[in-house]
């Protein structure tokens, strides 16, 4: 069976002082395990989470990571990030339109790469550097773009909080607007392909031989409560 996560809202006394929710708020939230690994097994297995929570305007990410070796080489938008170490939010947003997604991919440095899918590597469309400009990122690396470059050895932890606007998604296709009841389909995911450990990591297990996380088939279920 698909797995199965309740979204809570977040109401405006518990954001913090920025976009995010507060470090209160986020300590109530449970967390998802991003740990199922696709392909072959890396020498060793990073730990990875995600947590979620909504209101009208946006859905909210954290992501929190502890590997033994973190890399980001991608300084451009829409760049190949997933050879760094990354995380990704792969959602349907339409009830009606379950294979069509958007792919949210975000390094550690919180380069982002945002791309929408109505056939996945066929017909998609690459959202422009300004709209992707919408999204709030802080990423707890910011500002050693140097030693990550070089590799850091590890352990070291990181994290990455995402404000994603709904309307961004809005603009782009027609959505099933959040709110209680309503379903979205997604995965989470742990990447890093071009670094010293590389792996792949998902939420919602992807049962194919040779790892590949555009697979809506193997999405899980996102309930708005």
């Amino acid at each position: 069976m698909d797995p199965h996560h309740r979204i809570e809202r977040v109401f405006p006394e518990q954001l913090g002082s920025s976009v995010f929710p507060s470090e209160e708020f986020w300590h109530t939230v449970s967390a998802l395990t991003i740990g199922n690994v696709l392909g072959k097994v890396p020498g060793t297995l990073p730990r990875a989470e995600v947590k979620l929570c909504y209101d009208p305007g946006a859905v909210y990410l954290r992501f929190t990571v502890s590997e033994p070796c973190v890399r980001a080489v991608c300084r451009e938008v829409n760049g190949r990030v997933w050879e760094d170490s990354c995380v990704e939010f792969f959602v349907a947003p339409d009830v009606r339109q379950p294979s069509r997604y958007f792919n949210l991919e975000i390094n550690c440095l919180g380069v982002p790469l945002l791309h929408y899918n109505r056939v996945p590597r066929r017909d998609v469309d690459v959202l422009s550097p300004s709209a992707i400009g919408h999204i709030g990122l802080r990423a707890s690396l910011e500002g050693r773009e140097a030693e990550v470059e070089q590799e850091i050895p590890g352990p070291e932890n990181w994290s990455v909080d995402v404000r994603f606007p709904i309307s961004v998604l809005r603009a782009h296709v027609a959505i099933s607007e959040p709110g209680p009841g309503v379903v979205w389909r997604g995965n989470f995911f742990k990447a890093a392909v071009g670094s010293g450990n590389p792996h792949y990591l998902t939420w919602s297990p992807v049962n194919v031989e040779i790892p590949d996380f555009h697979r809506p088939e193997f999405f899980g279920t996102l309930e708005f409560v």
